[in-house]
């Protein structure tokens, strides 16, 4: 018995190290959001007027692409992309990629991270990258809605993340009539350098995180 205890302390104190480590270490995380234009289904979907996705989330820097420098939380050059390379996702018949975007990050644990914006069009996408023991995704997908109304958009700064100017929003805006919505909230452990495809009838997300 003692000898069991002794292992999943030894266990638990390489955990320990490796999130530390990964704390330290930047990453590249890849997304595309996925549209099922044409997937008959006859499941039914709520009919909603108004829906909040995340209450905050991290809008990537697009007025200089990085290249060369991996500052987090902005926009990689899509010449760096690599889903292309594993899934002809422009060949997917009956579907439409809403959005295809690259950052770089590290990995914190949940509690310190905070969900990025992968798309603010038709397929509205969060995700929280984050360190609990392994490398793990929150992924939140909406259509249908305008689910970014009141969220928060922070944008991160020399100075840190700060909230971004209203006046430099430009997210879709959707009629706030009642609409059918489409929702997707999924949590899921993870391997890096491995793509994942987070499914729903309507909408979809491809993501990876790459040791880079």
């Amino acid at each position: 018995m003692h000898c069991f205890f002794k292992n999943i302390y030894i266990i638990f104190l390489l955990s320990f190290f490796v999130e530390a480590e990964n704390k330290n270490k930047i990453f590249r995380v890849e997304a595309a959001t996925v549209i099922w234009d044409a997937n008959p289904t006859s499941e039914k979907f709520p009919m909603k007027k108004n829906f909040q996705l995340v209450r905050e989330v991290i809008k990537l820097n697009s007025d200089n692409f990085s290249d060369n420098e991996k500052e987090f939380y902005k926009l990689i050059n899509s010449e760096n992309y690599s889903l292309g390379n594993t899934i002809n996702i422009k060949g997917l018949e009956g579907t439409t990629i809403d959005t295809h975007k690259s950052w770089f990050q590290n990995l914190s644990n949940e509690e310190s991270s905070k969900f990025v914006l992968v798309s603010d069009k038709r397929n509205q996408c969060a995700v929280k990258v984050f360190e609990s023991r392994h490398p793990r995704i929150i992924a939140k997908c909406s259509m249908g809605l305008d689910s970014l109304e009141d969220t928060k958009i922070l944008v991160n700064t020399p100075q840190g993340l700060k909230l971004e100017d209203q006046k430099n929003h430009k997210i879709l805006r959707q009629n706030s009539s009642v609409k059918p919505h489409y929702f997707l909230s999924e949590q899921q452990r993870i391997r890096l350098n491995e793509f994942y495809y987070f499914d729903h009838p309507k909408i979809g997300l491809i993501i990876g995180v790459f040791d880079e």
